[in-house]
């Protein structure tokens, strides 16, 4: 498929070519511009031959990464503890802190 700019960078002589291709009679008295348009009319004529879809392509991966993940451990009774006791002392120390303070507006 040509369009209007390639067929303008083109020679009278190549257009002529391209005109006997696509069978447009009588090229040889008509001027560019004219050979131009009669291309492009004859174009519009023909249907486009449309090319089959394309299959996706299918990646896989390499045997480097199939590489087993490591099972997800539940954690310890130590550090759930430990947790535990962390939560505890942050609370208690809230709770101790000076109420008046607290409920002051800051300036």
């Amino acid at each position: 498929m040509y369009d209007i700019i390639t067929l303008n960078g083109k020679l009278v002589g190549e257009l002529r070519q391209i005109a006997k291709e696509l069978g447009i009679p009588k090229t040889e008295k008509l001027v560019k511009r004219d050979l131009i348009y009669k291309i492009l009319d004859q174009q519009a004529l023909i249907p486009v031959k449309e090319e089959p879809p394309r299959a996706k392509r299918v990646y896989r991966r390499k045997e480097t990464e199939k590489q087993e993940k490591p099972a997800k451990t539940q954690p310890s009774k130590e550090k759930v503890k430990d947790k535990e006791a962390e939560k505890k002392t942050s609370s208690e120390k809230k709770k101790t802190e000076d109420p008046q303070t607290a409920e002051q507006p800051k300036r």
